[in-house]
Order: C-alpha cells, then sequence, then structure tokens
C-alpha cells in the first residue's frame, strides 16, 4: 500500500568494457550457552558475484551473477542460491530505445521457522522428529520496455513483463544414514503477465505530467492453494509543478479495480497531494496525505492445508485492505555539514488481513478483522566533520491501536490495544571514519522490546520477548582495483529475535575481496 521501488541499472558508455567481482567467506561464532549448541561442526558461509558491462556501436549490455551458500547457525536453516541477470539496451535512433531484461533466481533452503523450545533455541521446532521440510524456489522472468520520444517535452513508454515462480516442498531424512528418497508433498507455480503504458509530458521547466494504464494477470496452481487466475486493472495520474514561487505540489491520483471468476469485482480510488514549501533554499516544510489500498493475494484467500497440526480454510469473501496517510515535516539543510530531517505521522487501516482461530480443532482463516491506527514521529540526522568523518543516526517512535470491532459492530477483545509484533522505539546510528584508503565504520541498531504477542499458538516460550542491541563493525581498504573488507556482525554476540522463537544472527566474520576492471 505504501508504494514502489525502482532498480535503475547505470548504462555502459559508448565503446567502453568494465568487469567487476568479488569473492567473500566466512563463519558464524558458537553460542556461549551449551545446551544451544546442537553440532560442533563450523558453520560457514561464503559466496561469489561479478558483473560485466560493455557498449558497442547502438547495443549496451549489463550482465550480472552471484552464488550464495550458507550452512546456517540454526538447525534446518541452511541455503544454496543462483542469480542471473541480463539487460540488453538497443539504442535504434534518438527517439527510440528498447530494453530487454530476463533473469533466472534458484533457492534451496531449509524451512526454519521457530524453536524447539528457549532451551534449545537453535533447534527447529516447527518440523517432526525424522523429516527436515525444504524447499525448491525457480524464479524466471523476461520483460521489454520501450521508449518513444516525440519531442523534447513528450515521450511514451510501453512495458511487458512476464514471470513464472515454482516452488516445491519436499521432506529430507534428518539422519544422514537414511536412504530414503525426499518426498514432494507440496508444488505451487504462479506466472504473471503485466503490461503497461506510460504518457510523460514536460508542460514547462518544472512542470512535469505522468499519466499510464497498468494490466496485470496472474495465474497460480498449487496442491494448496487450488487452481485461480485474477485480473488487476489500474489507471493512474500525476502532476509536479511549482506555486507561489516558494511553493511546490504534486497531485495524482490510482485507480484499481480487481475481479475474478471466484472472487467479487472490488474497486477504490486512491487520491494523493503532497505540498512542499520552501522559505529559504536551506530550509523546508512538507506536507502529504493519501490513500492507499491493497488486494488479497491468492494465497490468502484460497490456501487450504494443515501446517504445524493447524488447519488453515480457504475464505473468497476476503476484502482488500484500505488506509489512508498523513504526513508532515521539516528539513533544515547546512550545506557540506549535513542535514536534519524531523517528521510526524498518522496511517490508519481498515480491513486489514489477520490470521483467525475460528475453532478448537484448532482451524484458522484468513479474515478482515483489523481496523488499526499507527501513529509517530520520525527523526534522522546526517553530521559530516570535514573529509574524514561521517555520522548518521535516525530515530523513530511509534504508538499504535487495535479498533476492531466484531460483526455486530461492538468492540473487539483486542479494543484499545496495541497491534502485536510491533515495537515502539527504533535506533540506527551509522558512523564511518576514512584516513587515506581505509574506512573504519560501525552500525548500532536499537529496537524496543515487543509488548504484545500471540498467546493461542503452538510456538514454545513465545512470550519470551527482549530489547534489541546490534553492534556490526567493517573495516575495507582500497588500492588501486582491488578493495578488501573485514566485517562483524553482531559484534557483542547479543541474542535477539527476529521473529516469535526465531533468533537474529549470531556474531559472524566476513572477508570480502574485490575487484573492479
Amino acid at each position: 500500500m505504501g508504494g514502489v521501488i525502482n532498480i535503475i541499472t547505470r548504462t555502459p558508455q559508448r565503446d567502453t568494457s568494465s568487469l567487476g567481482l568479488s569473492f567473500y567467506s566466512g563463519f558464524y561464532s558458537q553460542p556461549v550457552y551449551p545446551q544451544w549448541r546442537w553440532t560442533s561442526s563450523r558453520r560457514d558461509f561464503k559466496g561469489i558475484r561479478g558483473r560485466y558491462a560493455t557498449a558497442f556501436g547502438k547495443v549496451a549490455v549489463n550482465i550480472a551473477g552471484s552464488y550464495n551458500q550458507n550452512d546456517g547457525f540454526k538447525e534446518n536453516s541452511d541455503f544454496e542460491d543462483w542469480n542471473l541477470f541480463s539487460r540488453l539496451r538497443f539504442f535504434f535512433d534518438s527517439n527510440n530505445q528498447l530494453h530487454v531484461t530476463a533473469g533466472s533466481y534458484r533457492n534451496n533452503y531449509g524451512n526454519y521457522v521457530f524453536w524447539k523450545d528457549r532451551n534449545h533455541a537453535l533447534q527447529i521446532g516447527n518440523d517432526p522428529p525424522d523429516f527436515y521440510t525444504r524447499t525448491d524456489s525457480r524464479k524466471s522472468y523476461v520483460s521489454a520496455d520501450w521508449v518513444h520520444v516525440f519531442s523534447s517535452k513528450i515521450f511514451l513508454r510501453v512495458r511487458s513483463l512476464y514471470q513464472r515462480n515454482l516452488a516445491t516442498d519436499f521432506a529430507r531424512p534428518r539422519l544422514a544414514s537414511n536412504r530414503t528418497r525426499a518426498d514432494v508433498y507440496r508444488r505451487s507455480e504462479a506466472r504473471t503477465l503485466r503490461n503497461e503504458v506510460q504518457f510523460n509530458y514536460q508542460l514547462r521547466a518544472r512542470s512535469h505530467l505522468v499519466a499510464g494504464l497498468e494490466r496485470d494477470r496472474s495465474w497460480v496452481e498449487s496442491i494448496q492453494y487450488g487452481k485461480h487466475s485474477t485480473d488487476y486493472f489500474s489507471g493512474y495520474a500525476q502532476l509536479s509543478a511549482p506555486l507561489l514561487q516558494k511553493f511546490r505540489v504534486d497531485v495524482g491520483f490510482r485507480y484499481d479495480a480487481e475481479h475474478g471468476r471466484e472472487i467479487r469485482r472490488t474497486a477504490q480510488f486512491n487520491p494523493k497531494l503532497g505540498v512542499v514549501f520552501h522559505p529559504n533554499p536551506a530550509q523546508s516544510f512538507r506536507l502529504s496525505l493519501g490513500r492507499g489500498y491493497r488486494v488479497p493475494t491468492i494465497a490468502e484467500r484460497f490456501i487450504s492445508t494443515v501446517a504445524n497440526q493447524v488447519h488453515v480454510e480457504p475464505n473468497p469473501n476476503l476484502r482488500p485492505e484500505r488506509n489512508i496517510t498523513v504526513e508532515a515535516g521539516y528539513r533544515r539543510n547546512f550545506g557540506e555539514i549535513g542535514f536534519l530531517d524531523f517528521s510526524l505521522f498518522q496511517n490508519d487501516y481498515w480491513d486489514l488481513i489477520d490470521p483467525q482461530l475460528i475453532s478448537d480443532v484448532p482451524e484458522v482463516q484468513f479474515r478482515n478483522i483489523t481496523r488499526a491506527q499507527i501513529r509517530g514521529v520520525d527523526l534522522s540526522q546526517v553530521v559530516q566533520f570535514g573529509r574524514q568523518w561521517r555520522l548518521e543516526w535516525g530515530y523513530t517512535y511509534i504508538k499504535t491501536k487495535d479498533l476492531s470491532r466484531l460483526p455486530d459492530g461492538t468492540k473487539g477483545p483486542d479494543y484499545g490495544k496495541e497491534i502485536k509484533y510491533r515495537p515502539n522505539h527504533l535506533l540506527y546510528v551509522h558512523t564511518e571514519y576514512h584516513r587515506g584508503r581505509a574506512v573504519l565504520g560501525a552500525d548500532f541498531r536499537y529496537i524496543s522490546k515487543v509488548r504484545r504477542v500471540d498467546r493461542l499458538t503452538n510456538i514454545p516460550d513465545i512470550t519470551l520477548q527482549v530489547p534489541a542491541y546490534i553492534v556490526d563493525t567493517q573495516a575495507t581498504y582500497r588500492w588501486r582495483k582491488w578493495t578488501v573488507g573485514f566485517f562483524v556482525k553482531n559484534l557483542l554476540q547479543y541474542y535477539y529475535l527476529q521473529s516469535p522463537g526465531n533468533l537474529g544472527d549470531l556474531r559472524n566474520y566476513t572477508v570480502q575481496i574485490g575487484y573492479l576492471m
């Protein structure tokens, strides 16, 4: 509901080539508590990454790939993945470009979800005693992006993307002496075809209009989801323009609609507005508000399975989640010294989708039950001390409230309470020191203790929660085309939870060597 992440790869210069390679290797420390040591072997990880870029004539090429292998410091948390990415850019003339992108990703990993109990925190609790459950995930995609320039002010972009995901779950015997072949017990395939047409118009020197149409069609076939398809359509427009010299306004909308044979048609008009006021070049005040919309996934609607002795029932009548967001902020720039940024925000949510117990079997079903509100304050600052020392920090405070009501309109059992699994305080500090070719850095993260969790669950010791204090350090040295780095994560070997019954990373050490030609 919040937005889009856009990643753009750099276009290589004509008649030039570049090659980059990096290797890394590391290992995890053993836990301090003897009862947590489920294995005597050292848990290692390693990987290699490479990229190549070149341009010749009217063609530019980017190719990248990586391989990562990790033993995992928790039982059945190991993984191995391969990733390949390629992009071709064809410059037919000054007014026409075609970008073709293709990629493939494969990941084989163990399904560690939660611990056996607090005294066996690194041993798996969500698998049967004789088998490990694992997943082999394969993803591939190909896309084409054509840009046609009509004039210095107008251009048109047409995109098309096809993506296929295949996930296979299987059970592998725990004992190496057991030669029983792994059993495939679940397989899911999802395919998506997305098409988009986008129009861009430069109205004036500082005014810009973007408008477009998008259509997605998705197909899913799975043992636990069944065979289903959905269609999704959206239209959008946004205008960005100056107003009265010191103001800038962004105003836009997005219309979203979804339908399928087994679901009811839904649609929503989502407007947005942003205003920035610059009293002088060093200061700015901002205000933004907008409405968001998220349709339920096919998994949320149609899943029918048994997991950890809990029956999960389908609910094709799920409604989309909706929200309204308001934010006000202030930013002060101090030139080369840095900046200070402050903001207040409030998010109101309706029909949030949560898994709910519906009987004593137990049975769980995804339902629209949560009406929630999240308010908060966000502070961030960057301070540059000359060319050698840089300090960055950010702090977020959030106050949450569950405003859910039962179907008859009465207040729900959690009405007025904090939303589960939400910490109130988040603090992040990063500092780095430059000396010649060397850079020393450190990171500190603080996450306050989660005060509310589910109690009706089969995760042992789920109410055990602690605040997190995490320190990471790094040191890098550059010499000509080489870079050498040494990294220590969780330097203080602090034990914290990244989710209920699931410890975050133990202290680990990494050496990385990179070469850029």
